[in-house]
């Protein structure tokens, strides 16, 4: 009797373990910002060299109006995320090009992917350091 209840025991914990990770892994992945319609994080260096080497890439900044107009990467789109026609505007952009879309720090791109994958894109490369980083490593900006 004994052993059989150690190794009920046994299964039932390894069971109850599996499942809990299973269950913590789909939440995290799918209520995190981004989580399951996550598109790959890009460095502001890779970012930079990206932009460099292809003329069709498009940077797609979501910061406000102010933020932009006080430095932005040369040659970025502005479509604020606090407006509220932001999903219409992203609806306008063409869904096959590829982008590099980032905000000031990362939070507003991170929550901004699910609408992205909604909208049918498929080539966004989330810059998750946003502006800042790309600062941090003294890349260009374009000031007034």
């Amino acid at each position: 009797m004994r052993s059989f209840l150690a190794r009920f025991a046994t299964r039932r914990s390894a069971l109850l373990g599996l499942f809990g990770a299973l269950v913590l892994g789909v939440g995290f992945s799918v209520f995190s910002p981004g989580g399951a319609y996550a598109f790959p994080d890009i460095s502001p260096a890779k970012a930079a060299q990206l932009i460099k080497a292809r003329a069709d890439v498009v940077v797609l900044d979501i910061r406000t109006p102010g933020e932009y107009r006080a430095g932005h990467i040369a040659g970025a789109v502005n479509v604020d995320y606090y407006d509220d026609g932001y999903r219409a505007a992203l609806a306008k952009l063409d869904p096959a090009k590829t982008y590099i879309m980032h905000c000031k720090r990362g939070g507003r791109s991170s929550w901004s992917l699910k609408a992205f994958r909604d909208l049918g894109f498929t080539d966004i490369r989330h810059m998750r350091a946003g502006m800042d980083g790309w600062l941090r490593a003294g890349l260009p900006v374009v000031r007034p």
